[in-house]
């Protein structure tokens, strides 16, 4: 989340059509629009006096305030670019959506605004909704995996390693997240697996559960699992494998276990052997994005020493690689790098 003086500027900022037109090639098809568009997110208060309770659809709403095509904002919603709220959420910072936010609970007399205030994806063009009293967010221009797209689906069904009746096993292409995001719900390979990649019948699109992540640069094994038993027993194995102490730790014998092992271009040679660094999760700091902080051996003892002296921060995660081999690979030609390549 950006700091509020970003993206909820004032109210007529909200409650008026945009200060610049739409970039309606924003959902085309690869190719894309170069340069790549960057975020851009609008925020609606649905406060219309004149509306009464009758209900109205949504995508009609969302085109006729932010004036653009009614096509183009059905295909947003079904991109999985809009959300929406029976209540606008509670923004002490900014007045103008907390008061409308506390009148709205005022006349319409809510015990539990907080389960109202619960912010959805809505992908339903059909979905009717009041126009006053809630709250729509617009992402005009979401983030894109191009790769998704490029791929038929006979090339997804092709990626398929193995499918059983609990889990569906595929190599994963570079270049395409493996869940959806905030704005990009069918460019991903959840959606993807889902559409064309499933054996007929083997399992309803809404039970396939994602059971581990990688990268969207990153590409390789990754397991989808059909039932929410197995995802909990693959999971299982996955919390067994990162809870051990040292990266040389054996699993017990004949336990069921797993092993991930990557191929990692780098532009230098890299020493054999186990390389360990200690990590916090989640860490949140007023104006930008949740990240994960990265400390060394050294830092993490120091750390270490604040909590034994009461500090209240998280405790740090131990994280191990242990580099197997290392083999030049010649001169090659990268993005970014000068015509005589790279060692």
């Amino acid at each position: 989340p950006q700091p509020l003086s970003r993206h909820r500027r004032d109210c007529k900022r909200r409650c008026s059509p945009m200060a610049k037109p739409a970039r309606l090639d924003a959902l085309d098809v690869p190719p894309l629009p170069v340069p790549v568009l960057p975020p851009r997110v609008e925020h609606l208060l649905l406060n219309d006096e004149g509306a009464g309770d009758q209900l109205v659809p949504l995508a009609d709403i969302v085109a006729r305030r932010l004036s653009i095509p009614l096509s183009f904002a059905e295909a947003l919603m079904e991109f999985g670019a809009v959300h929406y709220a029976d209540l606008p959420p509670s923004w002490e910072r900014d007045p103008v959506v907390h008061d409308f936010r506390q009148e709205v609970i005022a006349r319409r007399d809510i015990r539990h605004p907080d389960s109202q205030a619960q912010i959805k994806r809505a992908t339903d063009a059909g979905l009717a909704v009041s126009e006053w009293g809630g709250y729509v967010r617009v992402h005009m221009q979401p983030k894109r995996f191009p790769e998704a797209s490029r791929l038929s689906g006979d090339d997804w069904r092709r990626r398929v390693v193995e499918e059983t009746e609990h889990f569906v096993c595929i190599d994963k292409p570079w270049g395409v997240n493996v869940a959806p995001t905030v704005d990009n719900l069918r460019e991903c390979c959840l959606h993807m697996v889902r559409t064309h990649a499933l054996a007929d019948g083997t399992a309803k699109e809404e039970d396939l559960r994602l059971t581990s992540r990688l990268d969207a640069g990153t590409s390789g094994v990754l397991v989808l699992a059909k039932s929410k038993s197995f995802c909990s027993y693959f999971n299982a194995l996955l919390a067994s494998h990162s809870s051990r102490t040292s990266a040389d730790s054996p699993p017990p014998p004949s336990s069921p276990s797993v092993t991930k092992t990557y191929k990692v271009l780098t532009r230098g040679a890299m020493a054999t052997g186990i390389l360990t660094h200690y990590a916090r999760v989640g860490v949140r700091r007023k104006g930008l994005p949740v990240m994960t902080e990265i400390f060394t051996e050294e830092e993490a003892a120091q750390e270490r020493e604040k909590r034994e002296e009461g500090g209240g921060a998280k405790p740090l995660a131990l994280c191990q690689l242990r580099v197997l081999s290392c083999e030049p690979l010649g001169r090659i030609q990268m993005d970014g790098v000068d015509d005589n390549g790279s060692e």
